[in-house]
């Protein structure tokens, strides 16, 4: 089976996409964050998928991490 590629999409974004190409799939999302992105920033923060990973017939797992907006 051919899983579309999700990767640099929002989470809402994803699973749209997921439920209307595969409303069969269910899936789960896991953050990742490196160290030095885990402490608070006062900046605008969006979630993007980084890496999915089918762990079963009919199961996704998504890897997302946060993206911190640029201050100008």
């Amino acid at each position: 089976m051919i899983v579309p590629d999700f990767i640099g999409m929002e989470p809402d974004e994803a699973v749209k996409s997921l439920e209307a190409q595969l409303p069969h799939f269910t899936y789960c999302f896991r953050t990742y964050a490196p160290p030095a992105e885990r402490k608070d920033r006062d900046a605008d923060v969006v979630y993007r998928i980084i890496r999915q990973k089918l762990i079963s017939d009919n199961r996704l797992e998504f890897i997302i991490s946060p993206f911190y907006a640029m201050i100008e």
